[in-house]
C-alpha cells in the first residue's frame, strides 16, 4: 500500500479497477462494489465527512437508500 501526500502535484485523482473474467454478472459486480465507491468518491472529491468513521459512514448511506 503506498499513501501519497494531498498535496501532491501528481496527484491528479483516483480510479478503481476490476479484473475479469468475473464469475457473477455486471449488476452483482455492481453491487458487490457500490459501497467502496461511495468511500472512495468521499475520500476523491474531499468533501467533508459526514461521519468521522465508517460506521457513521454506513448509516448516513443507508438512510439515503445505499448500498441499494
Amino acid at each position: 500500500m503506498q499513501t501519497v501526500p494531498a498535496d501532491s502535484p501528481g496527484l491528479l485523482g483516483t480510479t478503481l479497477n476490476i479484473w475479469g473474467p468475473l464469475k457473477e454478472s455486471t449488476e452483482q459486480t455492481a453491487a458487490g462494489i457500490e459501497p467502496h465507491l461511495a468511500v472512495l468518491a468521499q475520500k476523491a472529491w474531499r468533501s467533508p465527512l459526514p461521519a468521522p468513521a465508517y460506521a457513521g459512514f454506513a448509516r448516513e448511506m443507508r438512510q439515503v437508500g445505499l448500498p441499494k
